[in-house]
């Protein structure tokens, strides 16, 4: 494992400096490269902030009165599905302009999740009058009541073209939130002590496992389908005698861990910082592992 395992000595962020193991799993699913780097800044160099359905509602229902509204099921029938069509810089540029949620700066993981699928659009005239408006499904296209108005335009055309501008940028969101991290146990052992204070560290904690982190909040690593075959393909990659744990974390766990993982990095670099350092890096490292491991296990528990 070691021969071809990530440096942790040299730079790591946006290098090639990845494990094999790394490499070979990110092509295999087809990730965005696979180098080591922020998965939740996407949404900031956006422009946008990820929130819960009901945290954007809380921040923004006021404002969004009259927008995220249901449409009715006599309206619904009417509306018609949107064609896949390009788009151009300028059509893209008044999103923010135009659609319900990113006007106000934030996009729900449903919208997020869903909005790259065409289907879960419709556009078509409203009442009476001569404007367009496209709607969309976060939850269940099925339930005439689950469909949301996201923006009024003045002809078909712009509707259409303001969809597919809106999908493609929930498309590029979630391919720039792919990757994940392989974090070897063994190179968070302490240095010069036996164990890390204040910490209790199982015995087996150290040889022969890795954690593997991935974000839990993109379209596919949603599903329980590709998040097995995720886990599957790590594991029959993996040299048989690493035994790898695996975190799905949503965007708040994720910041977390990637602020830990820098802070820790920065103490092993060339160079190095003092062993106190390192230690104290390495077990903050080792106590956000195990408690996110102790959660899994848990929800598993309740589960079954």
């Amino acid at each position: 494992m070691r021969t071809n395992a990530f440096n942790n000595r040299d730079p790591a962020w946006d290098t090639d400096n990845v494990s094999s193991l790394q490499k070979k799993v990110s092509i295999l699913l087809g990730l965005n490269g696979f180098q080591t780097r922020y998965l939740t800044t996407a949404f900031a160099e956006a422009g946008v902030e990820l929130l819960t359905k009901e945290r954007f509602e809380e921040l923004h229902g006021a404002a969004a009165e009259g927008e995220l509204v249901a449409v009715q099921a006599g309206i619904r029938q009417r509306f018609l599905e949107v064609p896949l069509t390009g788009t151009s810089g300028a059509e893209a540029g008044r999103l923010f302009d135009d659609i319900v949620y990113l006007k106000h700066k934030a996009v729900t993981g449903p919208a997020l999740r869903q909005g790259i699928h065409l289907d879960r659009y419709r556009v078509g005239r409203a009442g009476s009058g001569d404007s367009f408006q496209a709607i969309f499904s976060p939850d269940d296209p099925h339930d005439n009541e689950a469909w949301r108005i996201l923006g009024v335009y003045d002809s078909e055309d712009e509707a259409v073209a303001s969809v597919n501008a809106l999908r493609r940028f929930l498309i590029r969101l979630n391919v720039a939130s792919e990757g994940f991290y392989v974090l070897e146990h063994i190179l968070l052992r302490p240095l010069g002590q036996d164990t890390h204070h204040g910490i209790r560290v199982p015995d087996d904690f150290y040889s022969f496992k890795l954690s593997v982190l991935f974000p839990g909040w993109t379209a596919r690593f949603q599903t329980p389908e590709f998040r097995r075959l995720t886990e599957e393909t790590v594991q029959s990659h993996c040299p048989a005698h690493i035994f790898p744990e695996f975190h799905w974390l949503d965007l708040d766990k994720m910041q977390e861990f990637e602020g830990l993982y820098s802070r820790w990095l920065d103490t092993v670099g060339q160079g190095g910082e003092p062993a106190e350092t390192r230690n104290a890096a390495a077990k903050e490292l080792i106590g956000f592992l195990m408690e996110n491991a102790a959660g899994r296990d848990a929800q598993l528990e309740g589960k079954s």
